[in-house]
């Protein structure tokens, strides 16, 4: 016969004493201690016999660290880190993170968590496919306890985002031939550009009076560089822009700034003069 009390409540009834037991814990999180005893034929009563048990209802969150949840990303191996607010099975991260193209085929590639700091990191074994999509799922991982992990976005222990895989476009900081510009005449402005082929389209944009950036004219990349135009009517900044591609993705280089130099016209006869600014009559 055995009987059991929970954390020195009353002793229960005596039973039939089994292998296995099952104790029914308050719906409450917290610790708790199992004690049970036996007793033979003739009533002896054995030795208290003590378990200490956590029980934990909460799940652990999971919060993405790296790389950042977006339509693009440009690494061709991204290391996908995540964090959580409380230990996890190990052998859950490797069976809850997949990581698929947009057709269901999986990437393989390299699990693993440090218990440490409650990190789980999952690295491609090789280069993603430029121009595929790909699809991030979360689910079926758990704490030791066994609560399904969840992350901020979702309730339900499920978490799926999906991405891109684009080159890196670089551009080189945009040169002004001359940034003293007299009103009225031409300026050229090039930059470096890498990542696209020869013969692509960018696009060069001024800074307006508003600080919002316009398209002021397109240009060919052609020896690593674009080259284009431009005859500005003020002080502003010029830069080059690629809205992006199939293959690679949209950027913007660094800007460079020009100054505009007033023309100054005296015109007129005897004590009457005439003065022209910048085409402006005074």
């Amino acid at each position: 016969m055995a009987r059991i009390r929970l954390s020195g409540n009353d002793w229960g009834d005596w039973f039939d004493a089994v292998k296995d037991v099952t104790v029914r814990l308050p719906q409450l999180e917290g610790s708790y201690v199992v004690q049970a005893q036996v007793k033979n034929g003739v009533d002896l009563i054995s030795e208290t016999a003590s378990l200490r048990l956590t029980l934990d209802l909460t799940p652990p969150v999971a919060e993405l660290r790296s790389p950042a949840q977006r339509a693009i990303l440009t690494s061709p191996r991204p290391t996908f880190s995540y964090s959580f607010s409380e230990a996890i099975k190990g052998s859950t991260w490797a069976q809850g993170f997949l990581l698929t193209r947009n057709d269901g085929v999986a990437v393989p590639g390299t699990y693993d968590y440090d218990p440490t700091n409650f990190t789980a990191t999952f690295t491609p074994s090789s280069s993603l496919l430029v121009g595929a999509a790909y699809v991030v799922r979360l689910n079926g991982i758990t704490d030791l306890a066994g609560n399904l992990a969840r992350s901020p976005s979702s309730t339900t222990g499920v978490e799926t985002w999906s991405f891109t895989f684009l080159k890196c476009v670089v551009f080189g900081k945009a040169i002004v031939a001359n940034s003293n510009v007299i009103f009225g005449s031409s300026v050229q402005v090039r930059s470096t550009v890498n990542g696209i082929p020869a013969e692509t389209i960018v696009q060069l944009e001024r800074k307006g009076e508003g600080g919002a950036w316009e398209f002021v004219t397109n240009a060919f990349v052609r020896n690593g560089a674009a080259v284009a135009y431009d005859s500005p009517i003020s002080g502003t900044a010029y830069r080059f822009r690629f809205l992006g591609s199939s293959t690679s993705a949209p950027a913007s280089g660094q800007a460079a700034a020009v100054s505009v130099l007033p023309v100054v016209r005296l015109s007129g006869e005897r004590s009457y003069v005439r003065v022209r600014t910048r085409g402006a009559a005074v």
